[in-house]
């Protein structure tokens, strides 16, 4: 299976070597999975014999839907008269022929309901994978959205037919392509079926300029990456036969993330088997350079022994003399945003890819496209209420600055350089002011070590030099691309958390207690998160410090630090803050508008956003919520990120981009008599699905807002009584 590779600046392409993942265990889920293929056409054809005794559900994306489909649509009587008769065998011995110690898993299917068999295996097993809905679209790749986006797209340059299958006469090939990708979070798409014409003969060879899939790489946080293409080429075919394909490579992601779950101990399994799919990679998911890149590996083996195993038995639904070649897995290994090939292009090349059965061999030359966009993510904090700081990626070499307020005669600066680091485009910034003369600007940099910035103002005005450190190494290994958390305490005192590759959630501190040097990384609790999810982390009273994340369940989680009954400082948790939830790995937002007040954002399963609250003066010290942020609009895509700001003790502001791209806004206070009001939409401006928002507040009548644009440019919302906008 593969592991942590080796982190470099060039783009890898390979082919799937199954040799080298097949273990004894993946054989046996091989097994598995073929023996439910050769199931569910069992009951496809005993469906076929009688359709009232054996039901199926009325979505035909159902593997037995499609089956049967495939069957009706033969017209040969003869065929389907045989099929039937299989079909009666079938259903009086369903489980004639499976190897006794599978047995198990197949008695509990019930072929009298029209559930599908592949949820039926499912249900009442951990983890429960309910598969996110694949696109397919005949003729032409999907595109992932109508947003600008980063995109992998496979293309076909050349074919030349070494052999046809020689099934009538020479020139007779009819050939077909598709495939489906998988994302490194175990997201599929179909790329849909291609025609590439009929008249194939021995020694014939074309150019072709055909995207045959689309891959969404703005999708996701962490690096490296891998995704994968599981492309086949048939002789005759049909919508039908690559919606066949489509439906085992998703079938076989699903067996791959259950072994996975085993195998990572529940991660990538709670994570998959989240009943609102596999969005996680939609919308900030954390694991594709921890656990889900070896989904793509696995999904390729699998799909690859299932074809071998069952296509003559199966061969029999496709009209004519339909015959589908093994499927080849190509893989792509990014190392990071923006990362290009060996000649410093966009074009990845593809070895030439070889198709030998039926007979007869076909070679494709393929190629792959990069198409990168801006993906920074600004960070803003005020540390007086005439001076703000905001900071962003330098492209991938460090760390820019630019500032605004007295000391710039009310007017942003020019960008500066702050410190030089090698960091991904997308590496978020954590500000940290632990006094109104003092920054700490922390991040991750491309080899998994963080490192900070520090910079110290006197009062006569006059600045220190920014000092830079490399924090110590955290063996567990931290994710480049995810987020570091972090907060003050106390005067000079600076702690940050992250969520390592293995799960648990670290932190390391600077300040009195460690002769102001970095120190750490001690784990935190117990606690297991997805690797790189972010921490929310607030300190709502001197010393004290309060910790945020959502759990492998969905639920959020806390952890505290404060003084025991025995007046000892310790961690205390992880514990639940109530019951809702939410994306497992996504964001959670904490903010403390006044001593002892926390107040958590965040947006659950129906894409509502939701709040919960605590203080010691209420609900006899108990948490508070989940509720729901106003009854109007306010539905954004699953996982979207809060962020949110308070002018004083008794108003809160929050904003979240929209499923239109604009930001919207919805406010609580004396205001709105402290009760939720809103949304409301700030601009016409749009921006990216999933974007963190920069929200900061310096005086009652002021916010400012800082988005990353399509355009590359930083973007404001600012408010002073009316919004205004402009690009930085």
């Amino acid at each position: 299976m593969p592991q942590s590779r080796e982190l470099n600046d060039l783009t890898k392409v390979s082919i799937l070597d199954t040799t080298a993942v097949e273990t004894a265990a993946l054989k046996e889920l091989a097994n598995e999975l073929i023996e439910e293929v050769r199931f569910v056409s069992g009951k496809a054809k005993a469906h076929l014999n009688d359709p009232h005794a054996f039901p199926t559900i009325a979505d035909r994306s159902a593997l037995e839907c499609i089956f049967v489909d495939l069957a009706l649509e033969t017209r040969d009587p003869a065929r389907l008269k045989r099929m039937k008769a299989e079909g009666a065998t079938f259903a009086g011995h369903p489980l004639a022929g499976i190897a006794s110690p599978r047995h198990a898993r197949f008695q509990s299917i019930n072929l009298r309901k029209a559930t599908p068999i592949h949820e039926q295996l499912a249900a009442g097993h951990e983890p429960v994978i309910i598969a996110a809905p694949m696109q397919t679209l005949s003729g032409s790749p999907p595109v992932p959205s109508d947003e600008a986006i980063s995109t992998l797209t496979w293309h076909l340059n050349r074919v030349r037919c070494e052999e046809e299958t020689g099934l009538t006469a020479a020139g007779s090939d009819q050939l077909y392509i598709g495939g489906t990708t998988i994302d490194p979070f175990g997201n599929v798409t179909s790329g849909g079926v291609h025609d590439l014409g009929g008249g194939w003969d021995s020694g014939n060879e074309l150019p072709f300029n055909t995207n045959l899939a689309i891959s969404n790489l703005s999708h996701g946080v962490g690096w490296p990456r891998t995704y994968y293409y599981v492309v086949a080429i048939s002789v005759r075919g049909s919508d039908k036969l690559y919606e066949f394909l489509d439906k085992v490579v998703e079938y076989a992601r699903d067996y791959a993330a259950n072994y996975l779950a085993t195998a990572a101990g529940g991660i990538a399994g709670a994570w998959v088997g989240l009943k609102a799919g596999a969005i996680v990679g939609s919308l900030g998911g954390p694991i594709g350079a921890a656990v889900g890149a070896a989904i793509g590996a696995l999904v390729g083996y699998l799909v690859g022994e299932v074809i071998g195993a069952v296509w003559n038995e199966i061969s029999g639904y496709f009209k004519g003399e339909t015959k589908l070649f093994p499927p080849i897995t190509i893989q792509v290994d990014l190392p990071r945003q923006g990362a290009l090939s060996s000649d410093s292009t966009d074009t990845l090349p593809f070895p030439m890819l070889t198709w030998r059965g039926h007979g007869g061999e076909y070679r494709l030359h393929f190629d792959a496209k990069l198409n990168w966009i801006p993906s920074f993510n600004p960070a803003a904090i005020v540390r007086l209420p005439d001076r703000l700081e905001l900071a962003t990626t330098d492209g991938h070499w460090g760390i820019k600055m630019k500032t605004w307020g007295k000391a710039t005669d009310w007017a942003w600066s020019e960008w500066k350089e702050i410190y030089p680091t090698v960091v991904s485009p997308d590496q978020p910034i954590c500000l940290v002011s632990s006094a109104i003369w003092s920054l700490d600007a922390i991040t991750i940099s491309r080899n998994g070590g963080a490192r900070s910035g520090h910079r110290d103002w006197k009062l006569s005005g006059e600045t220190t030099e920014w000092h830079f450190e490399n924090l110590p190494n955290l063996n567990a290994g931290l994710i480049p691309g995810s987020a570091i958390g972090g907060t003050s305490r106390g005067q000079g005192m600076v702690d940050i958390f992250a969520t390592a590759k293995d799960g648990h959630v670290y932190t390391a501190a600077r300040g009195p207690q460690t002769n102001n040097v970095w120190s750490g990384w001690w784990k935190v609790g117990e606690g297991v998160f997805l690797p790189g999810t972010p921490i929310a982390a607030i300190s709502r009273s001197e010393g004290r410090l309060d910790l945020f994340a959502i759990g492998l369940d969905g639920r959020v989680w806390s952890a505290a630090y404060g003084p025991g009954t025995d007046g000892k400082w310790d961690w205390v948790g992880w514990f639940p803050v109530l019951n809702e939830v939410f994306v497992p790995g996504t964001r959670i937002d904490a903010i403390s508008r006044k001593t002892d007040q926390i107040d958590l954002f965040a947006v659950n399963l129906s894409g509502e956003v939701r709040t919960a609250a605590w203080s010691p003066s209420a609900n006899n010290g108990k948490w508070g919520g989940w509720w729901r942020i106003t009854e109007n609009n306010g539905t954004f895509a699953l996982g979207t990120p809060i962020s949110s700001t308070s002018r004083g003790a008794d108003h809160l502001d929050i904003f979240a981009i929209g499923l239109d791209g604009r930001v919207w806004t919805a406010a609580w206070g004396s205001q709105t008599d402290y009760t939720w009001k809103g949304w409301w939409p700030i601009g016409s401006a749009r921006f990216a699905q999933g974007s963190v928002i920069a929200a900061t507040t310096r005086s009652q009548n002021h916010i400012d807002l800082f988005m990353r644009g399509f355009d590359g440019n930083i973007w404001s919302h600012a408010w002073d009584g009316d919004w205004k906008s402009f690009v930085l």
